[in-house]
């Protein structure tokens, strides 16, 4: 084999698809963390402990503005505070958890940060305080005793007067429409009434449950009016919504 036969059989390996793939491999072993600097890994897998203590001191944060009538305002004004001295940590954690880019804006960060800690998730608390001068054993123990109470409230469930009021079967089957999600073919039966007298399908009702803090007042999605009663007309409705409600007559 002469030296051009050799330099063009040379090239033709180099087109592989199977050499491709080495490169590319080589080139992600390669890549380094855009936050840690380490190799192996990116952003969204990074382990990094000072973003799971961050975590925890939003976590702990949370803890301690529980205490307050507007856990989730106080918390996003610490958040913002927080995010001007240590903006590096914070957007880190921003891309790791919550979906956002390195250009994403601080308000929204700080927003998305903030649906994220307070998201009704099952985590464990954690069991140490991060970043308190002094290790306080007694600040520690009121604000691990603030979160449990926030994790139990959490569990709880709404108080509302719930009447039930079965219809004939010609009115359980007629079409409505919700005013939330517009759904034009739900059943009467699968409704429920507000004592605002506007009502939704049992699914948005739900939904608006769901998204409202066991420490306000749920509201009707239309007039903001409080909901003290709701009537359904079906007892599925009735369970269907049993994790949520605590019913009184």
């Amino acid at each position: 084999m002469n030296f051009a036969e050799q330099n063009a059989e040379n090239r033709n390996s180099l087109s592989q698809p199977r050499f491709m793939t080495r490169v590319r491999n080589i080139i992600s072993r390669n890549r380094r963390c855009s936050f840690c600097n380490e190799t192996g890994h990116n952003i969204l897998t990074c382990n990094d402990n000072r973003l799971t203590n961050f975590k925890h001191l939003c976590i702990l944060q949370k803890g301690i503005f529980y205490l307050t009538n507007n856990a989730r305002f106080y918390f996003k004004q610490w958040l913002m505070n927080y995010y001007i001295q240590n903006s590096e940590i914070v957007k880190a954690f921003a891309i790791s958890k919550c979906n956002c880019r390195l250009n994403t804006l601080p308000e929204f960060i700080i927003e998305q940060i903030t649906n994220y800690i307070f998201e009704d998730r099952e985590e464990p608390l954690p069991d140490y305080i991060p970043l308190i001068e002094g290790h306080n054993i007694a600040a520690q123990a009121l604000i691990l005793l603030s979160l449990e109470g926030y994790a139990n409230n959490r569990r709880s469930k709404f108080i509302i007067n719930t009447n039930i009021q079965p219809l004939d079967v010609i009115k359980s089957e007629e079409i409505c429409e919700c005013s939330i999600c517009y759904g034009d073919e739900l059943r009467e039966k699968n409704f429920i009434s507000l004592n605002c007298n506007h009502k939704f399908c049992k699914d948005c009702f739900k939904g608006s449950l769901e998204h409202t803090l066991l420490s306000q007042i749920p509201t009707c999605a239309l007039c903001r009016t409080e909901i003290s009663s709701i009537k359904v007309h079906d007892e599925s409705v009735k369970n269907d919504l049993d994790e949520l409600i605590t019913y009184i007559n």
